[in-house]
């Protein structure tokens, strides 16, 4: 009996120094992501980069918080720009169940705080959007595989980081033709819309615009969890369009927004996208939540 009660205390010692070590983890991330994001937000140069001495962080995660520590120390940690950081984005990220977890909240709040606003404000600025009708969307559906979020990291903000703004206009057409497959072939997946319409643009990006990114329709942004949370995955999805033609019935409900996509989705409807840009955080959401959610479409 004895020997039964030391390896069950082994146990219980070995499982709170590996919860220790995520909830570390966690911590570290936090930190270094937010002197990034709060960086990259400030500047409204959308580009979340990574140094030694600025909220540094790797790409490669360990179980070991000490690992990335160390690195940082010796100078080991990469600098990255923001759309090299999103196209590194993949299932690895997974491998670490722990670390994965709280990535995914790290990711998100990254997404809402610094990201959104960044390539808002860079698109907007762009001489091609002047005069045509803004869009910015919110989606959430169902991803249970994370599929969504993968894809979408690997196309994300290529068009609103580049350099060159010569090809804007086209560069934003093929990102809609790859990306829409992720959110369009199932319409049934969709849980909840949320969009922002401003027509004939002037060239001054508003409050509300800026401030479109905040809202969670999860009310779980903050929460980094350690252990598997359950419930049911979802893709949290952000797009910016600057489109050459009138929106239906300013997006107001589901349906104008279902048709607002179908008519880009088209031969002719693609040519009148003048700027687009997309990215994707994963989250977990109770059934009760999402059946709360589901059907419903707000216009901010």
């Amino acid at each position: 009996m004895a020997g039964n009660g030391s390896k069950k205390e082994k146990r219980r010692a070995k499982k709170a120094e590996k919860k220790a070590s995520a909830s570390a983890t966690a911590s570290t991330f936090t930190s270094a992501f937010a002197s990034a994001f709060a960086s990259a937000s400030a500047s409204g140069s959308g580009s979340a980069s990574a140094s030694t001495s600025e909220g540094s962080i790797s790409i490669t995660i360990s179980e070991d918080a000490s690992d990335f520590i160390r690195c940082r120390n010796e100078g080991k940690v990469k600098s990255l720009p923001a759309d090299e950081f999103y196209s590194k984005m993949d299932d690895t990220l997974n491998e670490v169940p722990a670390v994965g977890n709280v990535m995914d909240g790290i990711l998100r709040n990254m997404i809402h705080v610094g990201t959104i606003p960044a390539f808002t404000r860079r698109l907007s600025s762009l001489p091609c959007v002047l005069g045509k009708t803004l869009v910015l969307v919110q989606l959430l559906l169902v991803d249970e595989q994370k599929a969504a979020q993968v894809k979408l990291y690997a196309l994300g903000s290529r068009v609103a980081l580049a350099n060159d703004d010569s090809d804007v206009v086209e560069r934003s057409r093929k990102l809609f033709k790859d990306a829409a497959p992720t959110f369009m072939n199932d319409f049934g997946l969709w849980i909840f819309s949320r969009s922002l319409v401003r027509k004939a643009y002037n060239g001054s990006i508003d409050a509300a615009a800026l401030e479109f990114s905040p809202y969670d329709p999860l009310e779980s942004l903050d929460q980094l969890p350690v252990d598997p949370p359950s419930g049911i995955r979802c893709a949290e999805i952000f797009m910016f369009f600057a489109v050459d033609s009138d929106v239906p019935g300013d997006l107001s409900n589901r349906e104008a927004m279902v048709e607002f996509l179908n008519c880009l989705n088209s031969k002719n409807g693609i040519r009148k996208i003048q700027a687009f840009s997309v990215t994707a955080g994963s989250v977990v959401a109770t059934r009760e939540k999402l059946h709360e959610l589901r059907g419903n479409h707000q216009s901010a």
